[in-house]
C-alpha cells in the first residue's frame, strides 16, 4: 500500500533501524542507537538513544527515554523518559512514563496507572505482578499476581502466587508463600510484617523474629 515498512531514519542511517509502520517515525538526529520493529515501535522518539522495540506500539510515546528494551505487544506503551527498563510480556510496564531501573517480566507485569505511575527499581516477574503500581518504589515481586494490588508501597519483597495481592500502601515487608493463605495476602497498610509460608512470623522493627 505505499507504507514503509522497513527503514533507516534519514537523520541516523548508521546505528539505527526500524521494521513496521509507522516505527521510529519521529525520531531526529538527537537520536542514535535504537532498533524497532513493530507497527508504531517507538514512534514518537526524538532524542532517545540505545531502546530495542519488538512488538506492536511497543515504547510508543517514548520521546527522551534511553537504554530501555520492551519486547511484547505494547510492552513500554508510556515509557515516555524512562531508562534502563526492562520489559518482556504483553502491556509489561505499560502504565509507567518517568520510572528507570526497573525488570517487568510477564503479561501486565508492573502495568501500572495509565499513563501517570513513575515507579523505579522495582522487579515484576509474573503475569499481573505489581500490575497496579504507581509510585511504590524498589519492590521485588515474584510470581502471578504478586503483589497485585500494591500502590504505593514501596520496598517490599513478595514471593508466591497471590501472594501480598491486598497490600496497597505497605512497605518494607517480606511475604513468601501461597497467597492463598490469607495471612500471606496481608492488609492493604501492613508495614514491616514477615512471614514465610504462615510458619515463620515476625515485625521487621524489632530485632528479632
Amino acid at each position: 500500500n505505499g507504507s514503509t515498512v522497513l527503514a533507516l531514519p534519514a537523520v541516523d542511517l548508521t546505528t539505527s533501524i526500524g521494521g513496521g509502520i509507522g516505527a521510529l517515525a519521529s525520531q531526529t538526529a538527537a537520536s542514535a542507537g535504537n532498533t524497532a520493529f513493530g507497527d508504531n515501535a517507538l514512534n514518537k522518539d526524538t532524542s532517545g538513544s540505545a531502546n530495542s522495540a519488538f512488538g506492536y506500539t511497543a515504547l510508543m510515546n517514548t520521546t527522551t527515554g534511553t537504554n530501555n528494551t520492551a519486547i511484547g505487544y505494547q510492552a513500554g506503551y508510556n515509557d515516555i523518559s524512562t531508562g534502563n527498563n526492562t520489559e518482556v510480556g504483553a502491556s509489561a510496564g505499560y502504565g509507567n512514563s518517568t520510572g528507570i531501573n526497573n525488570v517487568l517480566i510477564g503479561r501486565n507485569a508492573g502495568f501500572g496507572n495509565f499513563p501517570t505511575s513513575t515507579y523505579s527499581t522495582t522487579v515484576a516477574i509474573g503475569q499481573n505482578s505489581g500490575s497496579a503500581l504507581t509510585t511504590g518504589n524498589s519492590n521485588t515481586l515474584v510470581g502471578a499476581q504478586s503483589g497485585g494490588a500494591i500502590t504505593s508501597g514501596a520496598n517490599n519483597t513478595i514471593i508466591g502466587y497471590q501472594a501480598g495481592n491486598t497490600l496497597l500502601g505497605g512497605s518494607n515487608n517480606i511475604l513468601i508463600g501461597n497467597g492463598g493463605t490469607p495471612a500471606l495476602t496481608s492488609t492493604p497498610a501492613s508495614t514491616n510484617q514477615l512471614n514465610i509460608g504462615n510458619t515463620i512470623y515476625g515485625n521487621l522493627s524489632q530485632p528479632a523474629i
